[in-house]
């Protein structure tokens, strides 16, 4: 096949065909587009690697600057991953920072996880700021992320001595590990039924740990909750039913069997 500029013209013919549906497309379209583009998605030869993603870039650049609610964040944010890694444009570290805390506060709960993981680790361009960490992991988890909710959940208790935790932060903490208990991971609404999955997806591992760790709280009476047998079997064995092997040996050893709760 010929070439140009060392490239099957295949391959560019795909890229720009690519190109014009994303120039007629909506905001939507052309964030779709981008994502394709930066994810090698039209199937090109390895020369066309680096101007695939230069494209997909300025399209997704375009979606940032001009979409709409719902797509601009989205736009903003994977900006950020591409600025920080070099994808598509010159690697700029604090670029990419400013674009990922501009898709935060717009309201994307994905941008604001990511936000106050950086601030809880002190990573990726941010210190460790305790404070900070906990705004935005809290805005996550008031916007329904299922991660967010179990990372601040498990963040405000784990690892803290007892006495230093104050009753506000033990019941914020039971909060969201109960919201995330009771949650459906959106990409396997039916994983309760999936119990041979060796490696669940994390939402899926969250909500099950999230389970685990509410009833551990009531069998031992810890983290700020009553001992309660009924409320420690109920939280386990909604654990053990996704095949969590220490639920499984609490409820063998304390609670007579692992007969399982399904949601």
């Amino acid at each position: 096949m010929e070439e140009a500029n060392g490239a099957p013209k295949e391959g560019m013919s795909k890229i720009s065909a690519y190109c014009q549906e994303a120039k007629r497309g909506d905001s939507n379209t052309k964030y779709t587009i981008a994502m394709k583009l930066l994810n090698g998605e039209t199937g090109g030869s390895s020369t066309l690697v680096e101007y695939e993603k230069q494209q997909g870039f300025q399209w997704l650049l375009i979606a940032a600057m001009s979409g709409g609610a719902e797509v601009c964040p989205k736009a903003k944010y994977e900006l950020g991953f591409c600025y920080e890694q070099g994808k598509g444009t010159q690697e700029d570290k604090r670029e990419g920072l400013k674009w990922i805390e501009a898709a935060a506060n717009q309201g994307y709960d994905v941008a604001e996880r990511e936000l106050g993981l950086r601030y809880l680790e002190g990573r990726n361009g941010v210190e460790k700021n305790l404070f900070l960490a906990c705004k935005w992991l809290r805005r996550a988890a008031y916007r329904n992320n299922i991660l967010a909710q179990f990372e601040l959940g498990l963040y405000l208790t784990k690892g803290r001595n007892p006495k230093d935790i104050t009753p506000a932060q033990f019941e914020e903490s039971n909060k969201w590990l109960k919201k995330c208990a009771g949650q459906k991971c959106p990409a396997h609404p039916n994983q309760y039924a999936k119990k041979k999955d060796p490696k669940p997806c994390q939402i899926c591992h969250d909500i099950v740990e999230s389970n685990f760790y509410i009833g551990m709280r009531y069998h031992r009476g810890t983290g700020g909750v009553q001992q309660s047998s009924g409320q420690a079997s109920k939280w386990l064995r909604a654990a053990a039913s996704e095949g969590h092997k220490e639920a499984i040996d609490v409820l063998k050893k304390d609670y007579g069997g692992t007969k399982v709760l399904f949601k």
